[in-house]
């Protein structure tokens, strides 16, 4: 059982995406585009880049979090009306109920 789980951690740090040869400016721009098994690796390394970034680099690079957080992922018309769960009208659920 320890082998197992040795060969396990083993193999995590093998296929691990490594975001450290990157610069701050290029993991910005792959904010969204980042496959979904690598995106802890990549929130590890933007968490490492924020905390040694100066105020006024983190106040930019929070601007500009907020600008692509736009019309995108069901955020257009405030979310109102989208998904099945609104189509039956007040209360009631996608079948009617």
């Amino acid at each position: 059982m320890k082998k197992i789980i040795a060969v396990a951690l083993l193999a995590s740090v093998i296929w691990a995406a490594d975001f450290t040869g990157y610069t701050t400016e290029q993991l910005i721009s792959m904010r969204g585009t980042v496959a979904v098994q690598d995106r802890v690796d990549f929130r590890a390394e933007m968490q490492k880049r924020i905390q040694t970034m100066t105020p006024q680099q983190r106040q930019l690079f929070m601007q500009s979090k907020k600008n692509r957080s736009g019309m995108g992922a069901g955020r257009g018309a405030g979310g109102m009306g989208q998904g099945r769960g609104r189509q039956g009208g007040a209360g009631m659920g996608v079948y009617g109920n």
